[in-house]
């Protein structure tokens, strides 16, 4: 209680099992012929994995992240309980603007607004990856 590491041991276990399902669908999308070239060519299982497999399915790597990120940037209820005054996320720290006496709605919507930037640019960083990444299982499974 009161950590971050806590904190971010308890994101990961939801983030990991979603993580984790959603790459699931990416490696099976890959023909296991580039692994077995890469042992032919006299590559390990990892370096096959870092050097070639890794790469194909870099695009399941940067819409998975960027899901998590979101999902942990928007969570509130783990946050609210497990962190104290010292180790407050941003959706707790904005939770702080309302109170019984007092509303300070300039500041938490200006707030607010700030708390949504990151979000934003990693949505507009990510954004071919992440309607590409989204529609590959369908098409890739319809041609079977």
């Amino acid at each position: 209680m009161d950590t971050y590491l806590g904190l971010v041991t308890v994101y990961l276990t939801f983030s990991l099992p979603f993580a984790i399902w959603l790459l699931i669908i990416y490696f099976e999308e890959l023909p296991r012929e580039l692994e077995e070239a890469a042992a032919v060519g006299g590559a390990s299982r990892f370096t096959a994995f870092w050097r070639i497999v890794l790469p194909q399915a870099g695009e399941g790597v940067v819409v998975t992240a960027a899901f998590s990120f979101v999902n942990a940037w928007n969570e509130f209820l783990y946050a609210a309980v497990l962190t104290g005054n010292q180790t407050r996320t941003v959706t707790v720290a904005l939770f702080g603007f309302i109170s019984t006496e007092e509303h300070l709605w300039g500041a938490f919507t200006a707030s607010g607004t700030m708390i949504m930037v990151p979000v934003i640019v990693l949505a507009l960083a990510a954004q071919r990856h992440i309607v590409h990444g989204l529609t590959l299982g369908a098409v890739g499974r319809a041609r079977r």
